[in-house]
This record gives C-alpha cells, sequence and structure tokens, in this order.
C-alpha cells in the first residue's frame, strides 16, 4: 500500500512539474510573440515615415530625386551587393531585403538580385583576391590546418600572419591579421602529400619564416 502511495505521490510530483514547464513556455512564447509584432509595428511605422519625408523631399525638388543606382550599372550593383556583406556584416539573404527597401523608399531603381547571386559574387570576388596572392614585403609566419571530412575530401589551409601583427598584438592574432594563401582538396592528407602542396604555395606565396601547426596525424 505504501509503494503504490509513493508511486502515486511522484506521478503528481511529476505531473506539477511538467504542467509548470508548459505554462512557464506558453508565457515566454507570449511574450516574444508580442515583442516581435511591436517591433514590426514600430518598423513599419519608421517605413512610412520615411516614405513620407521622401514624398516631401521630391515634392519640395518639384522633380524625382535621381536615383543611387539605376538599372544599368550592373557592375556597381553587384559590388554594392559585395560590400553590403563583407563592410555591412550582414547574411547573403538580408542583401536583396535591403535593395528591396531601398527601393520602395525611391531612393534606387533596379532588378533586386536572389540571394544566392550575392553568394556566387562574394565568392568570385573572395577567388579573386586568392588567385591574386604573392610573395609578401615582410616576414610572415605560416599558419597550418586541414578541415574536417567534407563528403569524401578534406581541405588543407594555409594562413599567412605577419610578424608585425604578432609583435603589435602581443595576443591571439584574429581574421584581420590572416591572409588565406593557400587552399588544396583531397581525399587524404599524409607527410609527403602535404609536403608537395607546401611546396607549391610557398612557391607562389613565398617562403615563411615558420610554420605552425596542431598535432594532427594528416599533417604531420
Amino acid at each position: 500500500m505504501s509503494r503504490i502511495k509513493r508511486s502515486r505521490h511522484e506521478w503528481k510530483v511529476k505531473a506539477v512539474s511538467r504542467a509548470t514547464r508548459l505554462r512557464h513556455q506558453r508565457k515566454t512564447a507570449s511574450r516574444l510573440q508580442k515583442r516581435q509584432d511591436a517591433l514590426c509595428r514600430e518598423l513599419e511605422e519608421r517605413v512610412s515615415f520615411l516614405e513620407c519625408e521622401n514624398a516631401s523631399l521630391r515634392s519640395a525638388a518639384g522633380e524625382h530625386l535621381p536615383a543611387i543606382i539605376g538599372g544599368g550599372s550592373l557592375d556597381l550593383r553587384r559590388t554594392s551587393c559585395v560590400m553590403l556583406v563583407i563592410e555591412g556584416t550582414v547574411s547573403f539573404r538580408a542583401v536583396p531585403r535591403i535593395w528591396g527597401v531601398l527601393q520602395r523608399l525611391g531612393w534606387v531603381q533596379i532588378q533586386i538580385p536572389h540571394f544566392t547571386s550575392v553568394i556566387h559574387w562574394t565568392l568570385r570576388a573572395g577567388m579573386t583576391l586568392f588567385n591574386e596572392v604573392g610573395p609578401a614585403d615582410e616576414p610572415w609566419i605560416a599558419v597550418i590546418d586541414c578541415s574536417i571530412d567534407i563528403g569524401t575530401r578534406k581541405a588543407l589551409v594555409v594562413l599567412r600572419v605577419p610578424l608585425s601583427a604578432l609583435h603589435q598584438k602581443q595576443d591571439a592574432v584574429g581574421l584581420q591579421d590572416c591572409e588565406c594563401v593557400g587552399l588544396k582538396i583531397a581525399t587524404r592528407w599524409n607527410g609527403p602529400l602535404v609536403k608537395d602542396a607546401l611546396a607549391d604555395i610557398f612557391g607562389k606565396a613565398g617562403m615563411p619564416r615558420a610554420i605552425i601547426k596542431d598535432g594532427g596525424t594528416d599533417i604531420k
């Protein structure tokens, strides 16, 4: 009998705990939804305000204000999309939405690109910089590592870090201190393969003062 009472008590405790947790989750979800709705209303109000201000400026000027980018300036449009990603640190999907807001305000008149086009343009810009890698004017060290398996392949990455960056920071280096000078893809990596890959990379980027790597068996 005592075992039945104890089991019933444990079941009640679990039921109360579960009900309390569910109520808390519902309240949290409701609070977040209200906050999201409020932010959306505020955004719509701000956009409407900008549209009114823009219309007032056009009326005061007595003519249509010139657009920032016209429909025929394809190179400038591509460059602007890439700069939004790199300098503005926005996502690829956010770029078309930004152009949509600017076009809604009448500040640009362009064909809004799809976010996959923005990805393609950004990759092309990165590959252009990557292919222009050459010897450095100052001494540097190489940081090499292999990526985790991507399908059946692994990537060998070589970063160039100037010695001046280490002397100035006296701290861990960041992305702004590094430059990717080598990228090789293979199904496997070992000592001889890494040696051949580094010889090819250093033939273009110059010889480093030192090479830093981890203790992975694939790059020994």
